[in-house]
């Protein structure tokens, strides 16, 4: 289990490699810098919503993002940066695709929170279809990126999926 963590961070010392999805288990060839760069301008101009104070449980995830979320035709993932007091540094906008599921990568979760000296996380993305229930790929994408965090020492406290009016607390119900 280790040595697939330690070979999936590697892509980042190997960036011409292919790259292997965990959301939906396929592999893609690695962009170019110019569809790199114009993915990363996309994503900057799709702010995170600026969220304040200390996180005490999964609904003070749900309140903050929910109104960003349900706007959202495709599917994002935000990662919500915590210190050592659960107090919140950052929430970054990781991902997005598309309308049924989006490309997350460890390294791309687990780069700011380092660059944040982030104690610990919290996970979340939306679910355009409404339905808040984790699919197999959320779950296994979890299981990686808790495993991920454990070998570079920042825990995922939890991962939030975000429907129309409800939300799922990946740790609450389990999964985690």
């Amino acid at each position: 289990m280790i040595t697939e963590i330690e070979n999936i961070l590697k892509h980042e010392l190997y960036p011409d490699q292919d790259v292997w999805c965990l959301t939906c288990g396929n592999t893609f060839e690695t962009k170019s810098k110019e569809k790199q760069a114009a993915q990363l301008d996309s994503m900057a101009s799709a702010e995170a919503p600026v969220i304040e104070g200390q996180i005490r449980c999964s609904e003070d995830v749900y309140q903050a993002l929910c109104e960003e979320a349900a706007n959202l035709d495709k599917e994002c993932f935000w990662m919500v940066l915590l210190n050592a007091k659960n107090q919140i540094i950052e929430v970054k906008l990781v991902s997005m695709g598309s309308l049924t599921s989006s490309i997350v990568h460890p390294r791309e979760v687990f780069k700011p929170a380092i660059l944040a000296s982030a104690a610990s996380v919290i996970l979340a993305h939306n679910h355009p279809s409404g339905n808040p229930t984790p699919s197999r790929e959320d779950i296994e994408l979890t299981r990686r990126l808790k495993e991920a965090g454990e070998l570079i020492g920042i825990k995922v406290l939890d991962h939030i999926i975000i429907g129309d009016k409800d939300y799922c607390s990946m740790k609450e119900a389990r999964y985690m």
